[in-house]
């Protein structure tokens, strides 16, 4: 990527910093008639120390599945099924 279009991608980070690599280029791509990749944009990013941590992220979607999980025990009176034979001898289940 040219060393302008560089520049320009990383003004548009800065001026919105709720989008994420792949809003990112799609946004520029339309707005400034400049097709560049997500790909492109991460690396660009990365380098300049604009991407947020992985780790945070995957944190944060952990407890919210545990949040789930716990509402859906919770409102089924916490019955949950496993199964006891292979798939494919038939299907039984029985309470856990």
């Amino acid at each position: 990527i040219p060393e302008q279009v560089c520049d320009r991608v990383l003004e548009m980070a800065l001026d919105q910093p709720e989008l994420s690599p792949r809003e990112l280029a799609v946004t520029f791509t339309h707005e400034k008639r400049y097709s560049v990749s997500e790909a492109s944009v991460y690396r660009l990013l990365k380098a300049h120390d604009l991407i947020t941590s992985p780790a945070f992220i995957v944190m944060k979607a952990a407890s919210e599945l545990r949040d789930k999980v716990r509402r859906i025990r919770k409102q089924s009176g916490g019955l949950f099924f496993r199964q006891t034979r292979p798939a494919s001898s038939g299907r039984r289940t029985s309470p856990v």
